[in-house]
This record gives C-alpha cells, structure tokens and sequence, in this order.
C-alpha cells in the first residue's frame, strides 16, 4: 500500500482511499498511471514513458493520456496541479511525499480452518477454542 498527501493507493485491491476510507473508483489506466505516478515520485517522467508503461504495444493518442490525469488530478482533489505537475516540453512529476505501508497478518483474511481438519470434526462438535 502506498499512502500520499491523505490518500491510500492499495495495490493489491486496487483501490484508491483518501482519509475517511471511501473508495474512490478509477478506470483501470488512470490506477495504472496514478500507480506508476506514486511509485516514481518526485521523478520527472515524459510522455513517452508513461504512454509506454500504460499502453505497453498499443498506439493509443495524447488524449488518452490527457484524461487518465484530468481523471487523477479530480480524485486527488489537485485542482492547483500541485500533486501531478506539468513541466512544460518534458513531462509530468508527482510531487507528494510517499510512503510504503506493508499490511501485518492481522490485516489479512482470518485463517481458516483447513478442510482436512473441518471435516474431521462431528458435525456436533465445538471447534477448541483458539489460545489467547
């Protein structure tokens, strides 16, 4: 997970969340490049490079692009261009601080009890109480 200027970009759920945890719903292209965009922050990328990792062997025009950050700069609430900045002739530069949050175990998917062992069980019977 990738956490910037309030926002939480979750790559595994491939979700966009600013503070109060509403998802933010992003077509696939604009996660894409929101996605290269924080994991290349403070880098200044040209066109060419991210109409190439988007679009990998596709010939797509400028206005894909185009929308792809309009529709960023409208999630992020970056009306100023502050977060995703133009420089003019040479590219675009996401300019927030990023951070990388690994998940502990305990926010993953509780463990479940294996079929080899549920199905041992009567159906009557009481799983033991897990050790606290």
């Amino acid at each position: 997970m990738l956490q910037f200027a309030g926002f939480e970009l979750d790559i595994e759920r491939v979700e966009l969340r600013p503070a109060n945890g509403e998802v933010i719903r992003l077509r696939p292209k604009t996660f894409a490049l929101l996605q290269l965009f924080a994991t290349n922050a403070n880098r200044l990328l040209s066109k060419q490079e991210l109409m190439t990792a988007v679009w990998p062997n596709v010939h797509v025009g400028d206005d894909s692009l185009f929308q792809c950050i309009r529709e960023i700069r409208t999630a992020l609430g970056d009306k100023d261009r502050q977060i995703v900045k133009s420089v003019s002739g040479r590219g675009y530069l996401f300019d927030a601080e990023v951070v990388v949050v690994n998940r502990s175990p305990a926010d993953s998917t509780p463990p479940t009890i294996p079929v080899t062992e549920a199905a041992a069980l009567p159906d009557e019977a009481e799983p033991p109480p897990t050790p606290q």
